[in-house]
Order: structure tokens, then sequence, then C-alpha cells
């Protein structure tokens, strides 16, 4: 029956690819060009991005009085407090003697700002906790005398807040490690010159002594070149990752892309290397496009690797049912790839796992140049909505955000919410 399922996939894939591609060579997902010929996308209209509240900042009032809105769009409507008792919920209590801490809104991360707390009467504040009264369960503050009032809950973030690039600017290294990856193919789309034995690193500018990124390895779709995704790798990278490519076009095997870590963990020991002291080597995941997302669905077999972002893939064998690690499955709404057998590929994953569904878009989404072909590339909704949903999805898994798992897990997701996304869900989180 899986045999039988998979044949299905590569005809259905292949059949696709030979109708619809030859003329324009764009990325495909065949592991052999000269029997698959990349894919010609569709035109996508476009749509505004959703935007969704954040929650609102709590504010002191005189002395002895605290005031915290209600979290959402705007100012909503102000809780006070005053007296011996603090409050619940979303309000911030005070005590009868001590002045108001002032406990600020918890932020994208979901942690709670250190407290504004003024002094006087026989109470004061202490980082936010009350050093008097029974300070707020939510927001904590001062009062004059008690218990100190307890740590607010994890806000849960939004779409929106990767709607824009994250604060760290993306620089790119060309040629890196040559002669590390044996039998590869040059891309054909791209700016060109990239040799198939060597990577193209994507890093973080303006590193603060110390930090340490989460490394992520890159497959490319057919034909395709690294140079094809600067837009997606910069904005990945904004938010402080490590991004190594692998210039071969040919990466579904995964073998590559494994090379590219084992490469990039070795140059972070070097003190000569730009990457030394950058990678933070518990955190390692990878995502491709097409042929490159088989890839990434590959590397999931291997323990190193703690999560992956398929884009497009296909067309795959079983890598599905080898990946032990969280798995984020995407397609889009005109995909060369049927989304039937893709379906099925996320079924067959028993890992945790998320599939989304764009409301349009094609099978370049992913790409940036693909604009000089009359395609849609980076500048439509569709490629806007998957770059954000990738982002949010590393940093949800490899860096520990767990205010960001109500985007993808329940049936009332926020991303299943989203009408950016025509279909959305998860399973085993």
């Amino acid at each position: 029956m899986r045999s039988d399922r998979t044949q299905a996939k590569r005809s259905l894939v292949g059949a696709g690819v030979l109708l619809l591609s030859a003329a324009l060579g764009a990325c495909g997902s065949a592991p052999n060009p000269a029997l698959n010929p990349p894919s010609v996308p569709m035109p996508v209209a476009t749509t505004p991005a959703a935007t969704m509240p954040m929650q609102a900042a709590a504010t002191t009032a005189g002395s002895g009085v605290a005031v915290a809105p209600d979290a959402g769009l705007g100012a909503g409507q102000p809780a006070v407090a005053s007296g011996g008792a603090g409050a619940d919920a979303k309000q911030a209590g005070t005590g009868a003697g001590g002045s108001a801490g002032a406990a600020n809104a918890a932020g994208a991360s979901g942690k709670p700002a250190a407290a504004d707390a003024n002094s006087g009467g026989a109470g004061g504040a202490i980082a936010g906790a009350a050093a008097g009264g029974a300070g707020g369960n939510s927001l904590p503050s001062a009062g004059s005398g008690g218990s100190a009032g307890a740590t607010a809950p994890t806000t849960a973030a939004t779409a929106a807040e990767f709607a824009k690039a994250g604060p760290y600017k993306a620089m790119r290294l060309k040629n890196q490690g040559k002669g590390t990856v044996s039998g590869g193919t040059m891309g054909t789309i791209g700016e060109g010159g990239d040799d198939p034995s060597g990577f193209t690193v994507f890093l973080p500018q303006g590193v603060k002594n110390g930090e340490r990124f989460p490394l992520l390895t890159w497959g490319n779709g057919t034909f395709c070149s690294p140079t094809l995704y600067d837009e997606l790798m910069n904005f990945v990278v904004s938010y402080g990752y490590v991004v190594v490519a692998s210039n071969t076009s040919n990466a579904g095997t995964g073998a590559e892309m494994l090379k590219a870590v084992e490469w990039a963990l070795a140059e972070n020991d070097k003190a000569d290397s730009p990457l030394h002291g950058l990678i933070d080597r518990e955190k390692i995941g990878a995502f491709g496009h097409s042929q490159g997302g088989e890839g990434a669905v590959n590397t999931g077999s291997d323990a190193r690797i703690r999560a992956i972002a398929p884009l497009s893939a296909g067309p795959m064998g079983s890598g599905e049912a080898k990946i032990q690690c969280p798995a984020f499955y995407t397609l889009t709404a005109n995909d060369v790839v049927p989304p039937e057998s893709y379906r099925a590929s996320y079924d067959a994953t028993k890992a945790p796992s998320a599939y989304g569904v764009t409301k349009g878009g094609d099978h370049m989404e992913y790409t940036d140049k693909a604009n000089g072909l009359g395609l849609p590339g980076l500048t439509s909704n569709d490629a806007v909505m998957t770059r954000s949903a990738i982002t949010a999805w590393f940093e949800f898994q490899l860096k520990a955000r767990k205010e960001l798992q109500p985007l993808f897990v329940g049936k009332d997701c926020g991303f299943c919410k989203d009408t950016n996304w025509k279909s959305f869900e998860s399973k085993g989180f």
C-alpha cells in the first residue's frame, strides 16, 4: 500500500512538473533535472495580512492606586484596586500604607518586566513583587505588609509579531567550505557562481559578545541556488539564526544538508572562522524547498535535528515515518505538489507535526528572484505569511517559546483561524 502511494505521488508530481515547467527552468522537486524540468508557477492575487492585538501595559495612578487596562487592542477598560488586599486577574492591587508598584505588561516573550515602584508609606516595591499587602495574581504590586504577588502568566504571542523582520541584519557569505560536499550540482537559477561542493552562509550582524544562535541547514529546490532565497533567509536570520545552505541543487537525500551541519559545528570551534562561537550546538533545525524539502524530511531522522520545516516538498519516499522531531509542512494552494500526497506525508509522520496550506500562491512562493520571471515571489501575501509562520515555528521549537504554541496547536489555533491559510491543523503536541 505504501509503495503504491509513493509511486502515485511521484507520478503525479512528475506529470505536474512536465506539464507546467520546462520553459522557465524554475525550482522543481525531482532529483533528476533531465527527467523533470522545473515548474511554471501561477500568479496570485494578494490580500493584506491580518493584524492581531497585543497586551496593553499596566500603569499607575496616584500614590496608592494602581490602574491596569485589559489586554487587547487599545487601552480597554481600566480596573482600579486600592486598600489592604490586592486585586486578582488583570488588576494591580495596592496596600493601604504603601505606594503602588506597577508591573509593565508582558512583552513578546510573555515575561513581566521590572516594576516601576514609587517609595512611601510603610511598604515599597522590589522588582515588581509586593513587599506588603497581597499583590495581584496577574500583575504584582506593592502594599504595606504581607507576601509577594504571583508571577504574571505567560501571554500568548500572535502572528502579527512576525509580520516584520527581527532585530538583526543578515550577512551573506558565499562559497564557504568548498570541497566539503562531493557530487553536488550547480544551480542554474540565482546569482550564479555557487560552488556545489560548498555552502552559502547567512548570519546575523551586530552580535553581542557571548550570544549564541540556533543553526538551520537549508536545501534548495532542483536547479536552484541559495541566492534565489535571499529574502527568506534574511528574514529568518533577522530573528537570530545562523543558516548554512548547501549550494548543490540536488539535496533530496539530506546528506548534503547534514554535511553542512557538521561543517558549521567544526567552524564554530575555530577562532579564525566567521562562525566562531555563534552556534548553540543543542538547537539545530532543517528546512528546504521542493527537492530540498525532501532533504529536510530525510534529515529528520538524525538525532541532532530538533525541528524541520519542509516547504512544498516532494516527491518523498518513506522518510516521513522516520522523523524523530517536530515537523511543519507547508504547501501553497496552486502548488504542483498534489495536496493529497502531501497530506499523506503529514499523516505518515509520527512525530508532533503541523500542516498548513496557504490561501493562494504557487510552488515558487518561497523564492525572491522569481519576480524576474514574472512570478509573485516574496512580494505576495502568501509568501509573507509562510516566511512569518516558518520563523514562528523555529522560535517555538528551537527557542522553546511556549507562548507560541497556541499559534500552531488546537482546533482554534491562531493559524487555524487566520484567513490567510486555506487550511491548518496539527497533531501530537
